[in-house]
C-alpha cells in the first residue's frame, strides 16, 4: 500500500516510507516537531507520552537504494 503524503502513523506501527515526519505528542506535552523515519523501523514511542503521532511530510529514499549510488556506497 502506497504511503502519501498527509499519511498518519502511530508509535510501535513499521514505518512504510522513509522520509520528513511532523510528531504530535498526546496529550501534547511538547510542540510539533519534524523528524526522520526509516522505512522498515518502528516509529518510536515517547519517553513521556508514550503515544506520539507520526505524519509524513516529505518521502525520501534512502541514498543507498538511489539508483546513482547502489554498490557504491
Amino acid at each position: 500500500m502506497a504511503v502519501n503524503v498527509g499519511d498518519e502513523f502511530w508509535a510501535s506501527e513499521i514505518c512504510r516510507q522513509s522520509g520528513i515526519y511532523q510528531v504530535s505528542h498526546d496529550p501534547p506535552h511538547a510542540q510539533k516537531h519534524e523528524v526522520t523515519c526509516i522505512k522498515g523501523k518502528r516509529f518510536p514511542r515517547c519517553r513521556n507520552c508514550g503515544h506520539p503521532r507520526f505524519v509524513l511530510v516529505k518521502a525520501a529514499r534512502r541514498v543507498e537504494a538511489h539508483e546513482f549510488f547502489k554498490g557504491v556506497l
